[in-house]
């Protein structure tokens, strides 16, 4: 979910006076020559893309490095910059120019619920869901702040904390990211039928608001997102293809569709879309899924080549702590790096999948007792998720406990029989050696 929806920010164009000049003051009917043509203004001439305002903004701070109102926008800019890019490096920029911003004035509000949302966004919960409470103490009815807590206790495993943040943000505003969040805490707590309502009617809204379907399209991602967890493939395909080109959803979406044909065995279909994918923004998911395609396909050694830029995309990353440390599991490379990574992410997000992703590190470490105590926690909420009970079913039939292997592997099979190129096989070949039940 985009880190904030409310704070008016920003964007990609705006409109500025010159940085070194004052505006002029208006010329009055008469003044000057009667002969005089006072030349028409193309507002076009105006308006800046957002690299353009960041060089104002630098330009503005050459001339007086203590403007921290400067210092605020620019951060703002590079927050903006990396959800456009995906490039994870303008985040720390805009940190660094938030926290310059709130050194020159520590009294800066906004700055204080821009920079709770940048750490955020760079999976430092800790300290944005502290900034954000900061926000909060002075503003309780700051809908960006509240948001911003709201997601960062939900990242942290905090659900009855987040539940109540959200419903109060719920009650302050009822827009569409509102209603998003809603539906992603339903998500997690294993009830489908919730959350697709609340995504469906966040999308509606927007559409009903005069909003383009570009504008409603994350909210289709997500709803194929959604779907596409809980089994629904057919309506996950709905979602996918109701998302138009030429914004950031249309990215996930081509890999949702492209996961989709993988698991009805399409692969041409499924590798050509996950090439797109890619090309849009190389996603380290993204990468390891078009890879294990290829080995599927018998061309290892372009399953190499993407493997390899997946490790270095991801290299020294927090936030890809998790994405590395699953790849390296799946593929049983570097187990001791997988576990530290695991763990290492746990500090920061305790919430399901960083309980699932330690209980597949220790599994794959060896450290069965000690997986299924993560597995506990990573199932806790009631979460519908192929993937999570097939690491259940895999930790307990290591453990011995056929009942547990055999019901987990099967609520796996039964959600989607396909769920995983990868594992499903696995999961049917496992359950097969446990027998069925009686």
């Amino acid at each position: 979910m985009p880190s904030r929806f409310f704070l008016p920010i920003l964007v990609s164009v705006v409109i500025l006076t010159s940085v070194d000049s004052p505006a002029e003051e208006p010329r009055r009917a008469g003044d000057g020559p009667a002969d005089r043509q006072v030349p028409e203004v193309n507002p076009k001439d105006y308006v800046y893309n957002t690299d353009e305002v960041i060089g104002l903004m630098l330009a503005r701070i050459a001339q007086n490095p203590k403007d921290d109102v400067t210092y605020q926008r620019l951060g703002e800019l590079y927050e903006r910059k990396a959800e456009m890019t995906g490039i994870l490096d303008y985040y720390a920029k805009a940190e660094v120019a938030l926290r310059k911003s709130l050194e020159l004035f520590p009294e800066g509000h906004r700055t204080k619920v821009s920079l709770a949302a940048v750490l955020c966004s760079q999976h430092k919960f800790t300290e944005g869901l502290k900034l954000a409470r900061e926000a909060l103490a002075k503003k309780p009815k700051d809908v960006d702040a509240l948001a911003t807590a709201g997601d960062a206790l939900l990242e942290t495993g905090r659900y009855d904390e987040a539940e109540q943040a959200i419903h109060e943000l719920h009650r302050l505003s009822k827009l569409p990211p509102v209603l998003s969040r809603l539906a992603s805490l339903a998500e997690l707590k294993g009830n489908t039928e919730l959350a697709l309502k609340l995504m469906g009617e966040a999308a509606a809204d927007v559409l009903k608001a005069g909003g383009t379907p570009k504008e409603a399209g994350w909210f289709q991602a997500r709803l194929g997102d959604i779907a596409l967890v809980a089994g629904r493939v057919d309506a996950a395909e709905k979602y996918y293809a109701a998302v138009p080109e030429g914004i950031d959803a249309y990215h996930d979406a081509t890999a949702g569709l492209g996961r989709i044909r993988a698991m009805q065995g399409r692969d041409d279909e499924a590798i050509r879309l996950y090439e797109k994918a890619v090309a849009l923004g190389p996603d380290p998911h993204m990468l390891a899924a078009l890879g294990d395609l290829y080995v599927k396909i018998g061309h290892p050694e372009k399953a190499a080549i993407l493997f390899e830029r997946l490790m270095s995309i991801t290299a020294n990353k927090a936030e890809y702590f998790r994405e590395r440390a699953v790849f390296l599991a799946n593929h049983d490379r570097d187990l001791a790096e997988a576990l530290a990574l695991a763990r290492e992410d746990l500090l920061q997000r305790k919430d399901v999948y960083g309980y699932d992703t330690l209980a597949w590190t220790l599994y794959k470490s060896g450290a069965n007792e000690d997986a299924a105590k993560a597995m506990t926690e990573a199932l806790k909420l009631g979460t519908i998720d192929a993937n999570l009970f097939y690491h259940a079913g895999m930790i307990y039939n290591r453990l011995a406990d056929r009942s547990k292997a055999r019901d987990y592997l099967q609520r796996a099979l039964r959600l989607n029989p396909a769920f995983s190129p990868r594992h499903s096989k696995e999961a049917k070949k496992t359950l097969d050696a446990l027998g069925e039940a009686q």
